[in-house]
């Protein structure tokens, strides 16, 4: 009876030292988020200005974010298409993660389930998105 115990104890230690030695990649779980077809739902220059929103321009605009690439479409017509990687930046008040297309474009963004919010490297304006 203890060496089974002794026996079952010693594969439950083995099997949980090589699960923790599974690497969670979190460059990885942002893409996933990322992933997706994104309705642009309004321009917001920070601050102050006007917001800009399809209904006051009277056109739409939508990305769509594969594993690879970063499309771009304007009323349903794709206008750029390029590979993108996920990067990061920070300097010695914030930290932040990029998306960085091969075309040398960099959009800081944040990303939620139903959610992305771009912004160009550094400046304040944003342009807002929701999952479609």
């Amino acid at each position: 009876m203890k060496n089974s115990l002794l026996l079952v104890l010693l594969i439950s230690a083995l099997f949980g030292t090589l699960s923790s030695c599974e690497k969670n990649d979190p460059d990885q779980n942002l893409k996933d988020l990322l992933v997706g077809e994104w309705e642009w739902i309004k321009y917001d220059p920070g601050l102050g200005g006007e917001i800009i929103t399809p209904d006051s321009l009277g056109i739409t605009k939508s990305l769509l974010i594969d594993e690879t690439t970063y499309s771009v479409f304007i009323n349903d017509t794709l206008q750029s298409s390029s590979p993108y990687t996920i990067g990061h930046g920070a300097n010695s008040h914030f930290s932040w993660d990029e998306i960085r297309l091969s075309s040398g474009e960099i959009y800081v963004f944040q990303v939620g389930a139903t959610s992305l919010k771009l912004s160009p490297l550094f400046p304040f304006d944003s342009d807002c998105y929701e999952r479609k």
